[in-house]
């Protein structure tokens, strides 16, 4: 829908995989509704689970199973207004940073790995971890942002100049000639 705020949550496995807080993302949608109660919030559900399990959400959802093409995923993240990324435990968030890469801001906790990827109000909001209240906290301060524009521009700049595949390559280059010097 092209006036609705739409918010974007994806993870392979997300709903039977403890580790990627989907309790908590219930719990924070659950205030986001009190929140935010006279705006039309739609949500974007990808990864493979059945959409019976996301029953007990209140807002109207588009379910997509496993996404295994990148145009439909760049899509997806584009259409969204926001990527919620709830993990409890994250090594680093492949989703966040292709949220990014898309011009999408991200909402995640602190203390996962996703905090290397997103800066706190510039380009998503890390909100205290395990912290539901916060985390709906974060996502309305997203999609009330004046400045959205600037959050989805920063997005982009921080994959780009922090995650590219030149940047990374550098990376490994400089540390392959770090670890040849020693020997």
């Amino acid at each position: 829908p092209q006036n609705a705020k739409l918010i974007i949550f994806g993870a392979t496995g997300g709903i039977r995989d403890f580790r990627k807080g989907f309790e908590l993302l219930q719990s924070a949608l659950n205030y986001l509704k009190i929140l935010m109660k006279n705006d039309d919030i739609n949500l974007i559900i990808f990864g493979g689970n059945n959409k019976d399990f996301y029953s007990k959400i209140d807002f109207k959802i588009h379910y997509f199973s496993e996404v295994n093409d990148d145009r439909i995923l760049q899509k997806l993240y584009s259409a969204a207004d926001v990527m919620i990324v709830p993990s409890k435990l994250e090594t680093f968030g492949q989703t966040a940073l292709e949220s990014l890469a898309c011009g999408t801001p991200v909402v995640a906790f602190k203390n996962t790995g996703v905090s290397d990827i997103v800066q706190h109000k510039e380009n998503g909001y890390l909100a205290e971890y395990m912290n539901e209240k916060d985390l709906a906290n974060g996502i309305e301060w997203i999609l009330k942002n004046s400045n959205q524009n600037v959050l989805s521009i920063n997005s982009r700049k921080r994959a780009e100049n922090y995650f590219s595949e030149n940047v990374i390559l550098k990376k490994y280059q400089n540390l392959y000639n770090k670890i040849s010097i020693k020997k």
